[in-house]
């Protein structure tokens, strides 16, 4: 929700180091959270759920591919390293869903 063009005028009156420094904790602490587990323990064999949809309610707010946002965390101001942790979890999620045909 950080970077949702939903979200922008919620956020506006905050000062842009503010926004950013909000922004790279809530990510940080998403990305601590997220390795403390391996991918194989999203995405576990033998049986998994097809083809997840988060609820509409929380569409503004979630979704499962946080990675693919990487420029708009960047473009936020969010750090370099912060945001090639995010893209390497997500390679190896979207690498170990493509070996299971999870959609």
């Amino acid at each position: 929700m950080w970077v949702s063009p939903n979200w922008v005028a919620f956020f506006r009156p905050f000062p842009p180091g503010v926004r950013r420094a909000l922004t790279e904790s809530l990510l940080a602490a998403w990305m601590e959270k997220t390795l403390q587990y391996p991918v194989t323990e999203y995405l576990p064999l033998p049986v998994i759920q097809q083809d997840y949809t988060p609820r509409s309610a929380y569409s503004g707010i979630s979704g499962g591919r946080v990675w693919e946002a990487a420029q708009q965390f960047r473009a936020a101001g969010v750090s370099d390293d912060l945001v090639n942790s995010l893209q390497n979890w997500g390679i190896a999620y979207t690498d170990r869903a493509a070996r299971l045909q999870y959609h």
